[in-house]
C-alpha cells in the first residue's frame, strides 16, 4: 500500500555519529500517530537535500513544485509581458488643433470622432482629416525577439522538469537539421539513472523478502532490470 509523505513523520533516528550506517536515517516512522518500524517500509525519495536538511524535509525529498517555482513565475512573466506588449503594438495618435478643448461642443465631436477611427479602424478603412490642422501617425513598438524571450524561458522551465521541450509543451525544436533525438537520449539516460538511484535498493529489499518468504534462502542469481527506453524492440 502506497503511503504518502505528507502522511508520515520521521521518529528514531541517529544524528550523532556519522561513521554509523544509519546516520540521518529513521529507524521509525510515525504514520497518523502510528509508531512503525523502518524495515516495514520500501522507502522511495527523489531530489534529497542535504544531510542537514533532511529533517526540514520529514527525511524525503526536495519538492518538485518548489525546485521549479522560480522559473516557472519567470516563464509566467514572460509570457504576461509578451501579451501586454502585443496589446499595445501599435498606436495611433491623432494631431488637431486643441485650442478649444475646453469647449464642450468642440471636446465631444473630437471625441466622436476619435472612437469612430478606433471603432472602424481597419487595412480597409479611410479617414479624412483637415489638411492644415489635423494629421494622424502610428507609432510601432519593436516586437522582434520576444518569441526567441519567451522560448528561451519555456526551454528553462523544461530543464527545470529534467523534460525536453517536445515531451513537456509538445512544441517540436526549430532550427536546421533539429530533430530534438539528442533530448530524448539524454532525457531516457536520465530516467534510467533515476531508476538506479530510487528504485534499485527498495526492489533488491523486495526481491530478497519474496525469496525469503517462498524458498527460506535467497539467490543471488535472481536479479533485475530495467526496461531502456527509446530503443525499439519486436512489438514497436
Amino acid at each position: 500500500k502506497i503511503i504518502e509523505p505528507f502522511n508520515v513523520s520521521p521518529g528514531d533516528y541517529q544524528c550523532t555519529n556519522p561513521l554509523r550506517d544509519d546516520y540521518f536515517r529513521p529507524r521509525t516512522w510515525w504514520v497518523q500517530g502510528r509508531k512503525v518500524h523502518a524495515s516495514r517500509f520500501l522507502y522511495f525519495a527523489c531530489n534529497l537535500p542535504s544531510t542537514l536538511l533532511l529533517p526540514a524535509y520529514n527525511f524525503f525529498g526536495i519538492p518538485i513544485a518548489q525546485l521549479v517555482l522560480d522559473s516557472v513565475s519567470h516563464f509566467t512573466r514572460t509570457r504576461e509581458a509578451t501579451a501586454r506588449a502585443l496589446e499595445k503594438y501599435s498606436l495611433t495618435v491623432f494631431k488637431t488643433n486643441l485650442a478649444d478643448i475646453t469647449d464642450t461642443n468642440f471636446r465631444e465631436e473630437v471625441m466622436k470622432r476619435i472612437q469612430f477611427l478606433a471603432d472602424w479602424r481597419d487595412n480597409d478603412g479611410v479617414e479624412v482629416i483637415d489638411i492644415e490642422n489635423e494629421d494622424i501617425q502610428t507609432v510601432v513598438s519593436p516586437i522582434a525577439g520576444m518569441t526567441d524571450i519567451v522560448r528561451q524561458s519555456m526551454d528553462i522551465v523544461a530543464a527545470m522538469f529534467n523534460e525536453p521541450g517536445v515531451k513537456l509543451w509538445g512544441i517540436t525544436p526549430a532550427g536546421m537539421n533539429a530533430t530534438g533525438e539528442a533530448d530524448l537520449t539524454n532525457h531516457y539516460d536520465n530516467i534510467a539513472a533515476l531508476q538506479e538511484s530510487i528504485f534499485s535498493a527498495p526492489l533488491k529489499k523486495m526481491l530478497d523478502v519474496l525469496q525469503w518468504n517462498l524458498y527460506e534462502e535467497i539467490d543471488d542469481s535472481i536479479t533485475f532490470t530495467f526496461e531502456p527506453l527509446g530503443v525499439m524492440n519486436e512489438t514497436s
